[in-house]
């Protein structure tokens, strides 16, 4: 009997797989479809914390995770792609295009999978590890602050100017054009 048991299950998980990859290979061509599924995802996730005022751990740890995946989605495949130059006429014209370590599409499935996985963590009381959660909300900007500041210098793609970007969001970099 525990074999036709094991059998109705695997055969369950295996419906299932066939499920979920055919809604993402139809999700794959249909980016703005696919990230508000995320996002519908996220706010479920979100008032889910803010309702139970409890499991900040699991939101921490989500994050952290999804902040990895977002360092791996910016940053380029190879380090060679961007530090060599061109040594002669024919390499000038040659056009590279920019790949990532970590596709978009790879992305959006890797934080589809934490937030399913963090809203069903949420649902076990055991998993509610005790936190102070504004020291751990303090140190999410501060590693986030890091980590990008570090990829930026890494692969010297941007430098992040907080006075320019304050004035450019502000709007005193605008020009004038009263007389």
């Amino acid at each position: 009997m525990s074999d036709s048991v094991i059998d109705k299950v695997k055969y369950k998980v295996q419906e299932f797989n066939k499920y979920t990859e055919s809604y993402t290979n139809r999700m794959v061509g249909q980016k703005t479809q696919r990230w508000a599924v995320a996002f519908l995802l996220t706010i479920i996730f979100i008032l889910r914390l803010v309702f139970t005022k409890k499991y900040v751990s699991i939101a921490y740890f989500a994050y952290i995770y999804i902040l990895s995946s977002f360092l791996q989605f910016i940053s380029p495949k190879n380090k060679q792609d961007l530090a060599e130059l061109p040594v002669s006429k024919s390499d000038v014209g040659e056009y590279k295009s920019y790949q990532r370590q970590l596709p978009e599409f790879d992305f959006w499935q890797s934080y589809i999978k934490t937030h399913i996985i963090a809203i069903f963590c949420s649902l076990m009381p055991f998993l509610d590890i005790p936190v102070y959660a504004p020291l751990l909300i303090i140190y999410c900007f501060i590693l986030t602050g890091l980590f990008l500041m570090q990829e930026f210098e890494k692969w010297r793609s941007v430098s992040v100017n907080a006075k320019q970007a304050v004035k450019y969001w502000v709007g005193l970099d605008k020009p004038n054009y009263k007389k």
